[in-house]
């Protein structure tokens, strides 16, 4: 997403579970997205414009039993979740070069039966971006 930077994704995604998020996000509901630190009027509007089309494939992948959806797991994890958490980080313009490299330091996670939610997924690969 255009001219949100991985601290403000941070703080939206520490704000607020993603459930609520995505409500939030459905809902139109640019006041409560105001409501966390860093996040303005044009900002929380952008949010709700460029995220509510993404948000039937947001709501299928946040629940815990991600694993199970997915099926087995991949010796090298492609496929399924390592391609949403690609294309998330891919859309808050990150180059290429630094999705690899936050998709190489979480393929421990990925691939494990029960990989964690997609949004726990997100701030972690924030949290490696941002170093």
């Amino acid at each position: 997403m255009s001219n949100v930077g991985p601290k403000t994704a941070m703080a939206v995604l520490s704000a607020l579970p993603a459930d609520e998020l995505a409500r939030a996000i459905a809902g139109k509901d640019v006041t409560r997205l105001t409501k966390i630190s860093g996040v303005g009027k044009k900002t929380a509007e952008r949010l709700v414009l460029e995220l509510r089309d993404k948000l039937p494939i947001f709501a299928a992948h946040q629940t815990p039993a991600v694993g199970s959806a997915l099926g087995a797991p991949r010796a090298a994890p492609r496929g399924g979740l390592a391609d949403l958490l690609e294309s998330a980080l891919a859309n808050m313009s990150f180059r290429p070069a630094e999705v690899e490299r936050a998709l190489s330091q979480l393929a421990s996670k990925l691939a494990q039966d029960e990989p964690p939610a997609l949004p726990l997924l997100i701030r972690d690969a924030l949290a490696i971006l941002a170093k």
